[in-house]
């Protein structure tokens, strides 16, 4: 699949390749991904987190977990992925940009909310939450916050960038390199 898109891109005029990934780049994946985070990963995590623990605890974590993970997705996915994407996209192959969304989406992105949540200023978070919170509960948490990010982000947003370049199939010239030749 790869060489089908790779031969695509060496294969077509540079111009058009870079202006119709950059257009859509530009105008239609900053706006999916942060509708995304903004509907499906906030709106779950903030239920869950209301609804599944106890109040006297929703501040602390409110504080200490949502506020960072929301930062660190916001910067990183919003601002740091759509740059790396956008950028370098006109002289990269589809394997660098997947390996673009895979190391900082999928790696990198897991690991700063994994360290967030096990580790980052312990005495007040993870020790707080494993001692007041039940283990099906903060298992729960984890598996949902983990489960959105691989789902919607990884898996989701790379089907999108890679529809958008291959199209959807079927030779119908549903896809950006194939509806304008």
């Amino acid at each position: 699949m790869y060489f089908h898109i790779h031969t695509y891109i060496y294969t077509h005029n540079h111009t058009h390749i870079y202006t119709h990934i950059h257009t859509h780049i530009h105008f239609h994946i900053p706006t999916h991904i942060y509708t995304h985070i903004a509907t499906h990963i906030y709106t779950h995590i903030y239920t869950h987190i209301h609804f599944h623990i106890p109040t006297h605890i929703y501040s602390h974590i409110d504080t200490h977990i949502y506020t960072p993970i929301y930062t660190h997705i916001h910067t990183h996915i919003y601002t740091h992925i759509y740059t790396h994407i956008y950028t370098p996209i006109h002289t990269h192959t589809p394997t660098h940009i997947y390996t673009h969304i895979y190391t900082h989406i999928h790696t990198h992105i897991y690991t700063h909310i994994h360290f967030h949540i096990h580790t980052h200023t312990p005495t007040q978070i993870y020790t707080h939450i494993y001692t007041h919170i039940p283990t099906h509960i903060y298992t729960l948490i984890y598996i949902h916050i983990y489960t959105h990010i691989h789902t919607l982000i990884y898996t989701h947003i790379y089907t999108h960038i890679y529809t958008l370049i291959r199209g959807g199939g079927g030779g119908g010239g549903n896809s950006i390199l194939e509806s304008s030749w």
